[in-house]
């Protein structure tokens, strides 16, 4: 009942298809059931010599009743269509939207592959089954009213169908039952080929490079034969469908026929009515085998709308969320901690990081790969919310914060320096249409990307390709800066930004970076010490506990780590020089 709720949400704007469906479908399923009763009364007006008249008028009615049906026919199809699409659409735009609002640990917890699976083969699903709704509503209808009409013609003879049918219901309770099970595990099935897939696309120069293109292959193969194997054991069960249920049907019509010709010798039935009770056993048995058949698409889009609402229903804004729109003054983590997993203390991968940030300060980030400066920068910024502990921008907790008061503190470029395709100037505004030519262009400069925009013919207008694959890796860092400095945002956050940049050229954007920004806060997460010695204060992280926070000179004296980095890092200056 709670899916028919959800569904009937999604259905906004298409509901008025819905109910002139069902109108049409039961109007329609109506007159089956009559013309059968009509082509008897046919028969039995021709038996006893009735006029020419009665026997026009039944013809005639059958005619008219089954051009109402052709009519019937072309609605059903035009409104199950519209419905269907109407339904797909709310419920593409639906998820999709909430991909985007996910929290970034809910959007890890799923990840990238069945997310993509939902997206797609998901909700195809569900449109698929949603176009045989027409039939999930005639199927009953035509079984309850040609049963009540068959009672109404012979009680004898009408108990065949209190037989066959629980015959039906029992074949389809033992489908049901085996086929959710491989359906379940062919659904995962597709999330591993799309991840397999997405990787190796991604990863292509590095299977080439070490040559694993057939060990990639057979990875997929295997892949590809276990959902083969699920999908085969599903379509068994079902293939049992057919030849049962037309045995069935047979062997009704071959008692309906044995005992009513009985009843016809003894005068106790017509030759019309059998003829009607064995055009209803046919509806009956015929309208259950249609549900057996459609069983399949309607099982799988209910458990691929289990799927998809369960991204739906992850909860990604509190109610008491607030805007902020205060002057920052201060940045304070107090005994934060966090973990991907539960929230037990040993797991926990950040553990009582406490800290306090002035406007305006440059902060330096380092720390051993993999201590977790990224997923304190995540934190930050309110992407994740602490497993334990409070972070705050002056008074006011940073999770009692909105999610679009946020994104105008924070100018952000990740680590993964993700690129979109389209043209410069789109993926430095990246929507925002408050942005102008002016401000693109002193973004670029300030990034060191400006020259290499004007050297193409288009300059701001020429195009990036998917993932910025006609960029290097320099020049991708650098696009991705212009776009965290355009909007000129209070607090500017950098995880290592400049690893793929030649000295000189991370000398120019770390001083662009200090003069030109100082009325921002700055977060610079680097592995290099020349790239964060200068900032006011430097946090140094070492498995996800704070083991320094000081200036580059105070950390030298009293934080090991920090003088080990620092000193190695010397070494290799001097072997280089």
């Amino acid at each position: 009942m709670k899916n028919l709720n959800r569904l009937w949400f999604f259905s906004k704007g298409y509901r008025y298809c819905l109910v002139l469906l069902v109108f049409i479908v039961g109007v329609g399923s109506y007159l089956e059931i009559l013309i059968p009763k009509l082509m008897s009364d046919v028969l039995d007006a021709l038996n006893t010599n009735s006029s020419f008249n009665t026997i026009s008028k039944f013809c005639a009615t059958i005619v008219l009743f089954s051009f109402i049906l052709i009519l019937e026919g072309i609605g059903e199809g035009f409104f199950v269509s519209t419905w269907s699409a109407g339904v797909a659409k709310n419920l593409s735009n639906a998820l999709f939207s909430k991909v985007l609002d996910l929290q970034s640990k809910d959007a890890d917890g799923f990840g990238f592959a069945t997310v993509l699976t939902r997206l797609t083969t998901d909700t195809a699903n569900i449109r698929r089954a949603l176009q045989m709704i027409s039939s999930f509503v005639k199927c009953p209808l035509l079984i309850i009213f040609a049963i009540t009409a068959s009672i109404r013609i012979n009680k004898e003879l009408s108990l065949i169908f209190l037989i066959a049918v629980p015959l039906f219901a029992i074949l389809l309770v033992i489908i049901i039952k085996e086929s959710r099970k491989h359906f379940r595990k062919m659904l995962l099935h597709y999330d591993e080929m799309n991840q397999m897939i997405s990787e190796n696309i991604i990863a292509m120069r590095t299977v080439k490079s070490y040559s694993k293109e057939s060990y990639q292959s057979n990875k997929f193969n295997k892949i590809v034969d276990n959902l083969r194997f699920e999908n085969y054991s599903s379509e068994k069960l079902t293939a049992l469908n057919s030849p049962i249920s037309k045995m069935i049907i047979n062997i009704a019509i071959l008692i309906l026929v044995w005992v009513g010709s009985r009843q016809i010798i003894a005068t106790n039935l017509s030759v019309g009515n059998l003829f009607c009770l064995i055009s209803y056993t046919n509806q009956i048995l015929m309208q259950a085998l249609v549900i057996s058949l459609i069983l399949v698409p309607l099982l799988t889009s209910q458990i691929s709308f289990g799927r998809v609402l369960e991204i739906l229903d992850v909860d990604t804004i509190d109610n008491n969320q607030t805007n902020f729109n205060e002057e920052i003054n201060t940045i304070t983590f107090k005994n934060v901690g966090f973990t991907y997993a539960d929230s037990s203390d040993s797991n926990l991968l950040l553990n009582d990081v406490s800290f306090e940030v002035k406007a305006n300060e440059r902060i330096g980030i380092t720390g051993p790969s993999g201590s977790g400066k990224t997923t304190l920068l995540k934190l930050l910024m309110g992407l994740y919310v602490p497993t334990c502990g409070d972070i705050f921008i002056n008074d006011t907790n940073l999770k009692n914060i909105n999610a679009i008061s946020t994104s105008k503190i924070f100018g952000y470029a990740p680590q993964k320096n993700w690129l979109f395709t389209g043209t410069i100037k789109e993926n430095i505004c990246a929507g925002d249409n408050k942005i102008n030519a002016e401000m693109v262009k002193k973004a670029c400069e300030d990034a060191c990307i400006y020259d290499y925009v004007t050297s193409h013919p288009k300059g701001f207008d020429s195009i990036i390709e998917e993932e910025g694959k006609n960029l290097s890796g320099g020049q991708k860092q650098r696009m991705s800066l212009a776009r965290a400095l355009v909007r000129n945002l209070p607090v500017i956050v950098l995880d290592n930004i400049t690893s793929g940049l030649d000295r000189i050229t991370e000398e120019k954007v770390l001083t662009n970076l200090k003069q030109k920004y100082s009325n921002t806060t700055q977060f610079i997460v680097s592995d290099k010490i020349s790239s964060i010695k200068d900032a006011d204060k430097i946090i140094v992280i070492n498995r996800g506990k704070l083991a320094g926070f000081g200036t580059h000179e105070s950390l030298l004296k009293e934080c090991s780590i920090y003088k080990e980095m620092d000193e190695s890092q010397k070494e290799v200056v001097e072997d280089v020089e």
